[in-house]
């Protein structure tokens, strides 16, 4: 068999047209000296940046490793103010599609942005100072979603480097085997680790389709996972360290503002509404209370915001719960307000 042929066989079993032992009888027909699982997905990789171009070029070199050549890098540039487009142009590659904003619209509107960009069958999210150091994981993600039809994504496990202490964390995930969609979604970020970054973590662009990915209304990492996993079918894992996760004082998801967070948890309580309709999980309500918990501790942990700025979240909660789940978001939030208020009165009288 030629490597047309094999591509076709391949493109028949992901539509459905071939059993799978179908699949392996044409394919044993095949040149050995050919790779089984030759470069069939084109997997695009959406990177938004902001000023950062040594950062980036770090993150393109980690792509432009790997062994797997058949992707594209669509840049989204959030109205840098540095050299990043002088030295995106000087590199004159051709798997390079670079954006620039006029304005600066955030993290989120740019990768929702990138995505309307995106052209291939896999689909990556990364951030600027993200970088693959296994210059495997292309080729891995290609074998996965080869093998596996039903794939909705595909999670790996990660390094987070701790720049200002230089210190390296591995982030493993905690499930071995693979999962059904539904499974992780009634046990997100609770019973099953999350991937660090969004960069760890590979979409079937058919299946995210299919639950009209792009209305997402927040294009942040927890919600794009969740929305993804809205599609029906099983989560595969690669459990090993596929890259590095910087941790630094400029982090793009480390600015935490109110704003921010209601937006998140609005994108959950929709995705709440429609787990509720489709009848997905057992309790929803008690699934959007922990959900919400876990966005709200983000907010909560990070700088002191003015109390007109906490009473926000206090407001969204109280107009969105019910019963004992209001009660529970309650006192949940009672802590972390007086712990909030205490800080700003110390820091009044400091001054």
């Amino acid at each position: 068999m030629t490597r047309e042929n094999i591509i076709q066989v391949k493109k028949w079993y992901q539509e459905g047209k071939l059993s799978k032992s179908a699949k392996e009888a044409l394919l044993d027909q095949r040149d050995s000296s050919l790779d089984v699982f030759e470069e069939v997905f084109k997997i695009s990789i959406v990177i938004i940046t902001h000023n950062r171009v040594k950062k980036l070029l770090r993150t393109i070199k980690g792509i432009k490793d790997q062994e797997y050549k058949n992707y594209e890098i669509i840049i989204i540039d959030d109205a840098s103010t540095d050299d990043t487009c002088t030295y995106i142009k000087k590199l004159k590659d051709p798997k390079i599609t670079y954006i620039q904003n006029e304005l600066n619209i955030g993290a989120s509107e740019s990768r929702r942005k990138g995505y309307s960009y995106a052209s291939g069958d896999i689909l990556i999210f990364s951030d600027d100072d993200d970088y693959y150091i296994d210059n495997k994981y292309f080729r891995e993600l290609n074998r996965i979603f080869c093998e596996e039809q039903d794939c909705v994504m595909v999670c790996a496990s990660s390094i987070s480097h701790f720049e200002l202490e230089d210190v390296y964390h591995g982030n493993e995930l905690n499930f071995r085997v693979p999962i059904t969609s539904g499974e992780y979604l009634r046990g997100f970020n609770t019973v099953y680790h999350k991937p660090n970054s969004s960069f760890a973590l590979a979409l079937n662009m058919s299946k995210i389709k299919g639950v009209e990915f792009q209305n997402l209304k927040c294009f942040n990492d927890t919600s794009l996972y969740l929305y993804a996993l809205l599609a029906k079918g099983n989560v595969e894992v690669i459990n090993r360290f596929i890259g590095i996760y910087r941790v630094h004082s400029n982090n793009m998801s480390g600015k935490v503002s109110a704003d921010f967070i209601l937006d998140n948890l609005e994108s959950k309580k929709d995705i709440y509404e429609y787990v509720k309709k489709a009848n997905l999980i057992e309790r929803p309500e008690r699934w959007l209370l922990e959900q919400a918990i876990i966005t709200m501790k983000y907010y909560f942990i990070s700088e002191i915001n003015e109390k007109k700025e906490d009473m926000k979240i206090l407001t969204w909660a109280n107009k969105t719960f019910c019963g004992i789940n209001k009660i529970s978001i309650n006192l949940f939030l009672s802590k972390y307000l007086l712990k909030n208020t205490i800080k700003r009165m110390r820091e009044r009288l400091m001054k």
